[in-house]
């Protein structure tokens, strides 16, 4: 809504300014701005995300909330108390997040300063970036969804939404955003980099382009009709451009949804003057505050609900009652079923002290419940004494007596808190539904493991195992192997199993990957016979060979009635552990699923998702653990599937065919990768590695690694971590670390066929 200035100003908004103002520009056309990319954002605390957005969208009334409100302080009319002495004011901590989920919040709109600038050159804001990045983060530790609305920008600052008031000079006011190309533009890309900056981030449900356009006031055009006769496709028409910013955050960001309102201020009856935008996840909104003279009349005033007023500037009066309000709100009902979009509501409120507020709120937001638009009540704000005490004329929680600052019971507040009882769903509850809850298997109890893949183990090896205090062993499933085919398996897990130390014992199998030394190799197979086999090994791995994984020979040989899978089952593992899950991003595979029209990522994901309905139909406590390819915690339907994820090489690496065995340290961080300080601190056997393989790990930063790492952490799948060194002081250091970040660590060597002893 148009924002309050200092102290009590509380006439609305609807007179327009004067001034006659014909378009400059006759066409839109936006200047280029160059594009610049976000710094990499720490990993949110709630979850990955695992969950539809849109979803929140389009199936009834699911979110309801309330609206934050900042802007950026001025000196010389606020002082240094009033929106406090930061950059950007009123001050928000997490109390104040933390007390609006407690009283039933499910979610928070973020109504905030942009993060470019607001005069040239348009350029990144640091101050407003990080900001907005704690103010998120605040909501995310409440557990609340996020909505971020820019009230100002390139062109535009909060003067704007208060033009007319005189507590200001016309020189400090800036809205050339409806009059200069440039500015448009650098609003554009604006929106690109903050999509591009939180697209990851689960809690960040909608980006809402721009707080009420008001090109019209501007223009001092009230008359929708006339304004589009008038000024319709040129710049002052926001259908003309905010496609275009539609189109850079899709460029970034498919997901998330967008949030558009219309002119006048987003008021509900320029809704239907909405062009609608040819693009995927678009929500159409509004803001509600009519009749004005209700919600946003002063003290004494005394006008009431329900009444007879004139409204609108009608020469009668009008029953302001529930059926003026459900006839009222039908405009949005109505282009919702016309053009079968969603809409939704991100501001509506009223003055605390009108009479019978809390009547007129129960029916308002009863309707808004049968239509089944989402809702953000205005406004919420801090506690902040010298902002609280000059403005506070829709902080519902001071009750009715206008001279009240502090917080009372009240029969508003009670209506209000009652619809947001009705939420159901936060943040946490996708990370709980979407997971296999930790306490559905046995992987949370275990501490060591043994990683351990020599498919000529002899029985030293196998003596060595079970006397160790080892709580679950991964071992390869030895007659696969060619020259094994007759190991005694089922008698080695089972002696395993009844240790005096009882082991759980997984079967390693590469499921990306086609060896030479397994049974189901045949003499002619190469690269492309069968065509499924479709490269080397990028890192250097002799026999083995990257596969189109979706191939229907290739999955029989694990998913038949005689494949692989089940034999594993009759030697009594406790489950499977998966290796080359990222063969989905093997530049291989990728030029292969392309020609076929497959994606690889769906495509293996429904691989495994085979692979552990296959495993659990014939043993429900057996678990699936899945090896890299960390970033797939994206997919809401992977998470779900598997039991456990493993990673290589978080911190150490070792080289191809076991040379150099390990203790090869990754880039630390981002900024390490590929730089001389780096490549100067390896040994010359970690170098040639480097050099030989510039697609290996050498060339991956930890940071990412623990980036996605921790996604899984927060989902409640356990994670295990492998890592390649011998030097005593490595090994001790990654066990220590993988510790103290809730990771179960093992260290080995790189060919991981030697037996080490377990790490306290």
């Amino acid at each position: 809504m148009k924002k309050l200035g200092i102290l009590f100003l509380f006439v609305f908004f609807m007179a327009g300014c004067s001034g006659d103002m014909e378009p400059e520009t006759p066409l839109f056309e936006p200047a280029l701005v160059e594009e610049i990319s976000p710094a990499p954002l720490p990993s949110p605390v709630v979850g990955a995300p695992t969950f539809d957005k849109w979803a929140l969208w389009i199936n009834g009334t699911q979110l309801r909330g309330a609206n934050t409100w900042q802007r950026i302080v001025d000196l010389e009319y606020d002082g240094s108390d009033f929106l406090g002495d930061g950059y950007i004011g009123p001050p928000y901590t997490q109390s104040d997040f933390d007390a609006l989920a407690a009283l039933g919040a499910n979610y928070v709109n973020l109504s905030h300063p942009g993060i470019f600038t607001e005069r040239p050159p348009y350029v990144l804001d640091e101050r407003a970036q990080a900001n907005l990045d704690q103010m998120i983060a605040m909501a995310t530790k409440a557990d609340l969804f996020v909505v971020i609305t820019f009230r100002t920008g390139p062109g535009r600052n909060d003067f704007t939404f208060y033009r007319d008031d005189d507590w200001f000079e016309s020189k400090d006011l800036i809205e050339n955003l409806w009059s200069d190309t440039d500015a448009q533009a650098a609003w554009i890309e604006m929106w690109r980099y903050t999509a591009e900056r939180y697209k990851d981030n689960p809690v960040v449900i909608g980006y809402d382009l721009l707080c009420e356009p008001n090109a019209n006031e501007i223009l001092d055009e009230w008359d929708k009709e006339a304004f589009y006769a008038t000024y319709g496709g040129t710049i002052y028409d926001w259908n003309a451009w905010y496609p275009d910013i539609v189109t850079a955050i899709r460029s970034v960001d498919t997901e998330t949804p967008i949030l558009v309102g219309g002119e006048g201020y987003s008021a509900l009856d320029w809704l239907p003057y909405i062009e609608l935008v040819d693009a995927e996840k678009i929500v159409y909104t509004f803001h509600q505050y009519e009749p004005a003279l209700y919600t946003h009349q002063e003290v004494g005033d005394g006008y009431s609900y329900p009444s007879e007023l004139y409204m609108n500037w009608s020469e009668d009066e009008v029953s302001f009652d529930r059926a003026w309000l459900a006839d009222y709100l039908s405009i949005a009902s109505g282009f919702s079923a016309e053009n079968d979009v969603p809409v939704a509501i991100n501001e509506y409120g009223v003055a605390r002290w009108s009479e019978n507020a809390s009547a007129f709120m129960r029916d308002e937001m009863e309707i808004f419940e049968e239509i089944g638009m989402n809702y953000a009540l205005w406004v919420w704000d801090p506690d902040w004494r010298a902002w609280n005490e000059g403005v506070n004329f829709m902080t519902f929680r001071y009750g009715a007596d206008p001279e009240s600052t502090v917080e009372v019971e009240n029969e508003l507040q009670n209506t209000i808190t009652e619809f947001w009882a009705k939420n159901t769903i936060r943040p946490s509850h996708f990370a709980e539904q979407l997971s296999t809850p930790p306490s559905e298997n046995w992987l949370e109890d275990i501490e060591t493991w043994l990683y351990l893949i020599d498919v000529n183990m002899n029985s030293q090896t196998v003596n060595q195992i079970l006397l160790s205090d080892y709580d679950m062993v991964v071992l390869d499933f030895i007659p696969s192997e060619k020259n094994n085919t007759d190991y005694p398996m089922a008698d080695v897990v089972a002696q395993m199993q009844n240790a005096e130390h009882p082991k759980k014992v997984i079967a390693y199998i590469d499921i990306g990957e086609a060896e030479e030394y397994r049974v189901y190799w045949e003499k002619n197979w190469e690269v492309g016979n069968p065509t499924w086999i479709v490269g080397d090994d990028p890192d250097g791995w002799a026999e083995n060979y990257p596969v189109a994984f979706w191939a229907g020979e290739w999955q029989a040989i694990w998913l038949e009635n005689d494949g692989i899978l089940n034999q594993i089952i009759e030697a009594g593992f406790d489950g499977v552990y998966l290796d080359w899950v990222e063969a989905y991003s093997d530049e291989n595979v990728v030029a292969t699923a392309q020609i076929e029209g497959i994606n690889p990522a769906l495509a293996m994901i429904e691989f495994i998702r085979a692979i552990s309905a296959n495993i659990k139909d014939e043993c429900e406590d057996c678990v699936v653990i899945a090896q890299n390819a960390a970033e797939l915690v994206d997919y809401s339907e992977y998470t779900a599937t598997i039991d456990g994820l493993a990673q290589e090489q978080v911190w150490f690496d070792g080289g191809a065919d076991n040379d150099p065995e390990g203790d090869c340290p990754l880039p630390r961080t981002d900024a390490d990768i590929d730089s001389d300080a780096y490549y100067d601190a390896l040994s010359p056997a970690c170098q040639k590695q480097f050099d030989e393989f510039p697609e290996s790990t050498l060339h991956v930063s930890s940071e990412e690694y623990l980036y996605y790492l921790a996604f899984f952490q927060d989902l409640g799948i356990s994670v295990f971590t492998v890592d390649y060194a011998l030097e005593p002081e490595n090994v001790a250091w990654i066990y220590a670390t993988s510790r103290s970040l809730g990771f179960i660590p093992f260290v080995g060597n790189r060919a991981l066929d030697r037996f080490v002893a377990p790490v306290p």
